[in-house]
């Protein structure tokens, strides 16, 4: 108490007004007994609190960032992040899209053989009737039936033997 007086004396450069009743009250029971419970709640609340608790946690964001964040103003980090993981996508999908194209590639030429095998599977049964077209009896023919054949042998011949364009 000594020090806060001089304290107060050396920045007012004069008593406090309530020197005096300090004084008298100083060693009254009272105030002895205020005194003492102050001192025995001081010792009491001094207690060591465990700091290590609040290590693991940490603090909520704030409002400010918290709105920042909602409204899209975002840290440059998260930005770049997420064009990572936007250019590993984009990636991802040019390469479906290049395997699909392969495959798509891969189903037209074997629909383009098959068509060719087709073609010539067609013209090779074809041939087979026109030989057996060629080598039947017509000695046994009617007129009607020998001109009917050699209509169709004419159109075979058309068909197999002329440029695919004339067709």
């Amino acid at each position: 108490m000594d020090e806060a007086l001089k304290l107060f004396e050396v920045r007012f450069k004069k008593l406090s007004t309530l020197f005096h009743w300090w004084r008298t009250l100083k060693n009254q029971p009272k105030w002895c007994a205020y005194v003492a419970q102050l001192e025995k709640e001081k010792q009491q609340s001094q207690v060591p609190i465990p700091v290590d608790d609040d290590i693991g946690s940490e603090r909520p964001m704030g409002r400010d960032l918290t709105k920042a964040q909602r409204n899209g103003k975002r840290k440059a980090e998260e930005i770049t992040e997420g064009l990572a993981i936007l250019g590993e996508n984009i990636n991802k999908i040019v390469a479906l899209t290049q395997e699909r194209k392969q495959a798509t590639g891969a189903h037209l030429e074997i629909s383009r053989m098959k068509l060719k095998t087709a073609e010539k599977e067609k013209e090779a049964n074809m041939l087979l009737v026109y030989n057996s077209t060629l080598q039947q009896d017509i000695s046994q023919m009617i007129e009607e039936s020998k001109a009917r054949r050699d209509k169709n042998l004419v159109m075979m011949e058309k068909k197999l033997f002329s440029n695919n364009d004339e067709v």
